[in-house]
């Protein structure tokens, strides 16, 4: 744990907090944050029960399954884009 604490308190730090909650994109749980969240705007939290009942790992991998699979359609996407232009460059 020693080896990591430098680690965990540079991401809870009051610097990074404030890096992270630019435009409320990221808020932070460092309490000398501003996080730009308006009084009726707030944390949502799934809460401890749901945390200990579920393989969060698991629900992780399957989020970041996702997340490449549209990185990699938008890639895709990208290059037939690129393609089509060099297409029209060439009869030109």
């Amino acid at each position: 744990m020693d080896k990591i604490k430098p680690f965990m308190d540079f991401f809870v730090s009051e610097k990074i907090g404030e890096l992270f909650s630019a435009s409320g994109k990221f808020p932070s749980t460092n309490p000398k944050t501003d996080n730009h969240l308006t009084p009726e705007q707030g944390f949502k939290w799934i809460g401890w029960d749901y945390i200990h009942s579920h393989d969060i790992g698991k629900i992780i991998r399957e989020g970041e399954d996702e997340f490449n699979k549209a990185v990699k359609k938008i890639y895709k996407i990208e290059i037939f884009i690129k393609k089509i232009k060099m297409m029209k460059n060439e009869k030109n």
